[in-house]
């Protein structure tokens, strides 16, 4: 069976869709980076000033999950 390109889970975006599916602006997301809440991963080159910043989307859902309050009844 020949797996189709929209039959795989997506694993990782870049900042902008990070950005767009979480409605969490760039520089929180930074923020959350920087203190480890979310997973990232940059790719560039030895030497390099600058890359491409991949979200893993699974962590940035668990972060928003575990910000979500419950109500009891």
């Amino acid at each position: 069976m020949k797996e189709n390109i929209t039959d795989c889970k997506i694993e990782w975006v870049r900042l902008p869709g990070a950005v767009k599916m979480s409605g969490i602006g760039r520089a929180k997301l930074y923020e959350l980076i920087g203190r480890h809440e979310i997973l990232s991963a940059s790719l560039k080159q030895p030497g390099q000033e600058r890359g491409t910043r991949l979200i893993n989307v699974a962590s940035l859902r668990a972060f928003i999950e575990s910000k979500v309050e419950r109500v009891q009844p």
